[in-house]
């Protein structure tokens, strides 16, 4: 997963999303919690389908969360696109140009449920 510099940068954008936008709820879980249900998703952005689901269901025999809902956050579809929006415009997605944003929403999808 974190094969060099930027390699769970999504893993932890879903974290600062979850706490910037839902703070109170976001408090109940630890980092490491959060990021690894982004980890899921880094996974298959990064084209690994296969690996997330491994990844998810290794964290399900663990006894934790591989999806936003699981953790109890929102998962409709206005929530679906302030993620999509929070995460296009960080840093390291924007470097990635547009193109990149159809491979970001189906691998987010994999953790909004």
């Amino acid at each position: 997963i974190a094969g060099g510099s930027r390699q769970t940068a999504i893993g932890h954008r879903v974290y600062y999303f979850e706490r910037t936008h839902r703070p109170a709820d976001a408090s109940r879980f630890t980092h490491g919690e959060l990021v690894a249900v982004g980890l899921v998703m880094q996974l298959a952005y990064n084209g690994h389908p296969e690996e997330s689901a491994k990844l998810a269901a290794r964290l399900h025999g663990w006894g934790l969360a591989a999806s936003i809902g699981e953790l109890g956050f929102p998962c409709d579809a206005a929530e679906f696109e302030a993620c999509v929006e929070y995460m296009r415009n960080t840093k390291d997605m924007k470097a990635s140009g547009p193109a990149a944003e159809p491979r970001l929403r189906e691998a987010l999808k994999t953790i909004f449920r």
